[in-house]
């Protein structure tokens, strides 16, 4: 994609495997609080010019992003495979090269059989979403009401992370697109998460004077080197009651902490995650960005909904998704 994200006002917000009612909707900020990266407490003022903060890469430090696979490996990605997997796919494919070697007329048509099983299955599912689409749904209970606004005092901590690797281009505009977020700054904590090894984004956040709620993370350099990682360390270094993770190119809309907070306050309970919906900001610029912007309309105003409706777990994106509980 040649420009960066937008997240649009959704008409629903998504739930992880849940129907949460509301709309959630993101665009830029301006404001927040900054908290000390050891989760101090939270510091009013303008802007100041934030070096890189000094991550020390000793032992302690340089484990936190595997705490998660240390802990509990059954809730982590970090093995892409258990052994367990391994040995079905491996009888499986033992079984698929046995049936093709001994009987291949019944093997191929048997084959061909599921493959068309699995297709059909999935157009089904896309038609349905596409009638449902088209179908005037039911106003949520965040959408029957006028959003009211609550008093910032009342507001609870947020923590936004952002992870950025070799993306020093796009860091202007999105520490002018999370200044923008209208949110008291004394209840906000935004952290920049940047690899160790990455030099240029570095230098490039260190030129921007950054608000005092703002502050750049530097991780430890270590194995996996990867998104999750990075926030892992970062989320263990931020206070928040909640916390949303944004990509680098993602421009929020002013009001979307606000709306999450009023989308989990009428969402059933035990929601844990809401998706913010998502399209491109240069849909018209050329043919590839209108390309994108199909692929998220569709999967946005109509995949996803439907998914939601039928209470199918939803796959969540790699941004715009904001969790509660993170304290």
């Amino acid at each position: 994609m040649s420009g960066g994200k937008r997240v649009r006002s959704p008409d629903g917000a998504r739930g992880a495997g849940r129907n949460p009612a509301g709309r959630v909707r993101p665009e830029p900020s301006r404001q927040a609080s900054e908290r000390s990266s050891q989760g101090g407490g939270a510091d009013q003022g303008p802007h100041r010019r934030a070096g890189p903060s000094t991550v020390t890469p000793d032992a302690s430090e340089s484990h936190v992003g595997n705490l998660l696979f240390r802990l509990r490996p059954d809730l982590s990605a970090a093995a892409p495979i258990w052994p367990r997997q391994k040995a079905i796919a491996v009888l499986l494919l033992t079984a698929i090269v046995s049936g093709v070697a001994s009987f291949p007329h019944y093997a191929a048509t048997a084959m061909s059989v599921l493959s068309s099983v699995v297709f059909l299955a999935v157009v089904v599912l896309r038609l349905i979403a596409v009638r449902q689409s088209l179908a005037p749904a039911p106003a949520s209970r965040l959408q029957q009401a006028p959003l009211p606004r609550v008093p910032d005092g009342q507001l609870p901590t947020y923590a936004v992370l952002v992870a950025l690797y070799q993306e020093a281009a796009v860091v202007p505009g999105l520490v002018e697109a999370l200044s923008a977020l209208d949110y008291p700054p004394h209840r906000l904590s935004i952290r920049l998460v940047v690899e160790e090894r990455d030099v240029a984004t570095q230098a490039a956040i260190s030129s921007i004077p950054l608000p005092r709620h703002m502050q750049m993370i530097v991780v430890p350099d270590g194995k996996p080197r990867t998104k999750p990682r990075a926030l892992n360390f970062a989320l263990s270094r931020t206070p928040g009651e909640f916390v949303v993770i944004y990509d680098a190119e993602d421009v929020p809309e002013r009001d979307q902490l606000r709306r999450a907070l009023a989308a989990f306050a009428v969402a059933p309970a035990g929601t844990g995650c809401l998706q913010a919906r998502l399209n491109v900001m240069n849909h018209d610029e050329s043919w590839v960005s209108r390309q994108f912007s199909i692929e998220y309309t569709s999967l946005f105003d109509c995949m996803l909904p439907a998914l939601e409706r039928h209470a199918i777990p939803i796959p969540l994106g790699g941004t715009s998704n904001h969790f509660r509980g993170i304290a």
